[in-house]
């Protein structure tokens, strides 16, 4: 076997400090206890308290007694890791997404109703419009759904453009796993990927999260590529998922700024060429929205309204449909306007309120990865089979829950992380943001793909010599 070349210093800050991070998230065990706890019966918060308690305990426990365990689960990756590579996984994700829609079809409801409207309107050359609001709902998934609909017969159309934009996810994810660990953790990674539950349960649904998904993780491969071309296609793809999701819009300023002020002079031209494919992608938008607004909105106008219907007296952490103030009588920018005033204003005056209440929307963030199955279920109302769904429901968050009690395991038994730490801060920026506005696990969706590229470095970490690592910066050319 010829030996691996040292890695190079990965453009991701990292360092072992970054695996205790990991132990926190964990703590979806608690999450998960209490959240099914509520479903049950009404509890006093000393109960949930309790039964947080008792999951930490039962999370303990396991680790404790890891070394009975832990052996045959290495010894089932191991032997996936050298049978089952990228077309093995994208043929089992495949199926299992065919098997779910052709098992359990669903129809379009709630927001995913809304974008495929959206969608139909662009796709007559109507102007881009919902409930008398202009800019309300973001563009990009509306726009990727005409292109969809131009392609394929609507009745397919959900169904091809969720399979699709499986392929293309696991194929990056298949990329980055490599570029992170080595081959082994890549096969791993897509395998993870393709089978994780919550993800086959959005095989039939209208959800943006699998495009944001998608570009998320092709963001993360230019960005680590280190050449400036694929800098510039970070950007772009970073501001296409600003376009689908907002609340991607300040990975953008952040990765800039780590690169200007960590990577040296021939980096800091590729934090300007970031910014300038992020423009590419974002101008046209906010030009859209300057002429039939009158002023500047980069991409939409709901961040108000979801700031103040995530911190007032009547939020709970979740959705709520409106606020202690009704705004719902305000135009347009006067609603996202008074939204964001009453938000801030009500955090100043109740701070130990607002961080009580970001503990409550961490909890319903790490708590549930069933919002598949819930977007799947949805359209059926108070038809829907309760029995299967918990049960769909339950495997769902089992499988969420094993991982992380794995990824805790493999850190204790020694495995590293090393250059996939920076995955970390992913994750950690979407916890942080949903400790701010409304939180559910639905939010975490767009970086399901990161804790399957974690489990995975973190196996092949286990059995595996030195990592490749991210390739070799090559010398740049004048003009390159």
């Amino acid at each position: 076997m010829k030996p691996h070349a040292a890695a190079p210093p990965a453009l991701a800050p990292e360092g072992s400090w970054l695996s205790y991070a990991l132990f926190y998230i964990a703590a979806a065990w608690a999450a998960s206890a209490v959240l099914l706890a509520r479903g049950v019966a009404t509890l006093p918060a000393s109960l949930e308290i309790a039964v947080a308690g008792f999951a930490v305990a039962m999370l303990v426990a396991l680790l404790w007694l890891r070394h009975r365990w832990v052996p045959a689960v290495y010894r089932l990756f191991r032997r996936l890791s050298t049978r089952a590579g990228l077309t093995a996984a994208l043929t089992l994700g495949l199926l299992l997404r065919l098997a779910w829609a052709l098992g359990l079809p669903s129809q379009p409801s709630s927001d995913g109703r809304t974008y495929l409207e959206l969608a139909n309107k662009l796709l007559a050359g109507d102007a881009y419009q919902s409930a008398q609001t202009l800019a309300y709902w973001p563009p990009g998934y509306a726009f990727f759904l005409s292109a969809v609909l131009r392609a394929v017969p609507a009745e397919s159309a959900v169904l091809c453009s969720q399979l699709a934009l499986f392929v293309v996810a696991a194929v990056g994810v298949h990329r980055l796993a490599r570029m992170l660990g080595n081959t082994a953790a890549a096969n791993i990674a897509a395998l993870l990927f393709a089978a994780w539950p919550n993800l086959v349960a959005h095989s039939d649904t209208a959800d943006k999260e699998t495009l944001v998904i998608a570009l998320l993780v092709w963001a993360t491969v230019c960005a680590l590529s280190q050449k400036r071309r694929a800098l510039f296609g970070a950007g772009v793809l970073l501001g296409a998922a600003t376009l689908v999701q907002p609340s991607t819009q300040l990975l953008i300023p952040a990765l800039a700024v780590w690169l200007f002020t960590r990577a040296g002079g021939r980096m800091r031209a590729g934090a300007a060429l970031l910014l300038c494919g992020a423009a590419v992608a974002l101008a046209p938008w906010a030009l859209r929205n300057y002429q039939v607004l009158g002023t500047f909105k980069l991409v939409s106008t709901n961040g108000g309204s979801n700031l103040y219907r995530a911190n007032n007296p009547l939020a709970n952490g979740g959705y709520t449909p409106r606020g202690a103030v009704d705004l719902s009588h305000l135009g347009e920018l006067e609603h996202d306007s008074a939204g964001k005033q009453l938000a801030l204003r009500w955090i100043r005056q109740q701070p130990l309120a607002f961080l009580r209440l970001g503990v409550e929307k961490q909890l319903r963030f790490m708590g549930d990865d069933a919002g598949g199955v819930a977007s799947t279920f949805r359209w059926q109302g108070e038809r829907r089979d309760n029995r299967l769904y918990f049960a769909l429901k339950s495997v769902a968050n089992l499988w969420w829950l094993l991982c992380w009690l794995l990824m805790a395991a493999l850190l204790l038994d020694g495995a590293r992380l090393r250059a996939a730490s920076v995955l970390v801060w992913g994750w950690l920026y979407f916890l942080l943001l949903h400790s701010v506005f409304e939180s559910a696990g639905k939010y975490h969706e767009p970086v399901t793909w990161i804790p399957c590229v974690l489990l995975a470095v973190l196996l092949a970490d286990r059995w595996s010599g030195p990592r490749a690592g991210p390739p070799t910066p090559r010398p740049v050319r004048a003009g390159a």
